[in-house]
């Protein structure tokens, strides 16, 4: 009997698992490497030092991109308060891009945050495309600049960078897109209407035929519900959400008859008789207080906001020269709540204590139980507040 002896090499299958794992380790050990390069470069050395573990240059990057994310999400909140919802509905698209594009799971404040931001995206969006369309502009490849000739619409920054959504107004627009790579240049050419989405695919490379270098596709019908908009395969199409039908909610409410005995009680004296109408001092002082605490409210709530606009406006060193200008719109934004708040507390303060005024100083022998109809109507707007209406005797 032969005894084969077992091979000194291994055979051909077990080489290539050996190169691949050690493959992997290499690009393990290498990307930790990488997060804290990465890291050092965009906060610079002082936030990162030398020998710090990967997570915690992670760790540090994560904050500092979560910083520009509420920066965002401020400028959004300015913006709805002076009623340029067009402007919050694009720093709200930029957020929402930007989180649902992180790799690692969000946070528990910003998932609610994430929710919050695409619910409010999604009714401004419907309110601006009752008058306006929306266009998502998109080349190959990203990172072109684009200029819109002749204005029409509004952009977030004076050069926007591809991928670029922005609001149009009906009619006939121009955009020119620049490649600094390659010096490619291109214009594009589309009419819109209102209440449509339009995508606009634009080829840059070397070699793209102008005749099939621009493609349309529609858009999302909804902005801010599909993650990833601002990348994937331009080639493929949108995919579009239909909205599940809503069965109406219809509610039947059964007459009630009531059959009341007419017959007399002569024992019975019957309620006391009161003149009709509402006593001046009680509906001016209930009325005066209700607004005044609404405007009290309000008055607070544009507080709360410019405080916090001015914390994210403030900032000293040489990283701040990259949003300067970003940072100084937000201290613009700062000054005009500061405006609303100090504002909307003088008038709320005056209105609840002119409303307890009335409660004290007009009684019913004052003559303010005589039958008097009176009508009034707190306004509350970003600008102030007030009373208004009128009395019947």
């Amino acid at each position: 009997m032969r005894t084969i002896a077992p091979s000194s090499r291994p055979p051909l299958t077990t080489l290539a698992t050996v190169l691949a794992l050690l493959a992997v380790d290499a690009a393990h050990a290498a990307e930790p490497q990488d997060v804290c390069k990465r890291a050092r470069e965009q906060l610079g050395a002082r936030q990162i030092e030398r020998g710090m573990k990967p997570e915690d240059c992670q760790q540090a990057l994560d904050a500092a991109e979560e910083e520009r994310w509420q920066l965002w999400l401020d400028i959004a909140a300015a913006d709805q308060l002076v009623g340029d919802s067009e402007r919050a509905a694009l720093s709200l698209n930029r957020f929402l891009v930007a989180a649902d594009a992180r790799p690692r799971p969000l946070s528990a404040q910003w998932v609610v945050a994430r929710d919050q931001a695409r619910a409010d995206l999604a009714r401004m969006d419907g309110e601006l495309l009752q008058k306006k369309a929306r266009v998502s502009i998109t080349s190959t490849p990203e990172g072109a600049d684009v200029t819109i000739l002749g204005g029409g619409a509004v952009l977030l920054e004076k050069t926007p960078k591809t991928p670029l959504i922005a609001y149009f107004e009906p009619g006939s627009h121009t955009a020119r897109l620049f490649l600094s790579a390659t010096d490619a240049t291109r214009e594009i050419t589309f009419t819109v209407r209102a209440g449509t989405a339009l995508e606009l695919v634009v080829d840059l490379r070397t070699g793209a035929l102008a005749q099939t270098a621009v493609r349309e596709r529609p858009g999302p019908r909804v902005l801010g519900q599909l993650p990833g908009l601002a990348g994937g395969d331009p080639t493929q199409p949108p995919i579009v959400a239909e909205p599940e039908p809503v069965e109406p909610e219809v509610s039947v409410v059964e007459p009630t008859v009531v059959i009341e005995d007419k017959t007399p009680d002569p024992d019975d004296e019957g309620p006391p008789i009161k003149p009709p109408g509402t006593p001046l001092g009680e509906t001016l002082g209930t009325i005066g207080i209700a607004a005044g605490g609404a405007a009290i409210a309000i008055g607070t709530t544009f507080a709360l906001v410019a405080a916090g606009l001015d914390d994210e406006a403030a900032c000293k060193g040489t990283a701040c020269e990259i949003d300067k200008a970003l940072r100084a719109r937000v201290r613009r934004d700062a000054d005009v709540a500061w405006d609303r708040a100090t504002g909307t507390l003088i008038v709320g303060t005056l209105l609840v204590a002119g409303g307890v005024a009335a409660l004290f100083l007009l009684d019913d022998e004052g003559g303010s139980d005589t039958g008097t109809d009176v009508t009034l109507t707190p306004w509350l707007a970003p600008d102030g507040a007030g009373l208004g209406g009128h009395v019947r005797f």
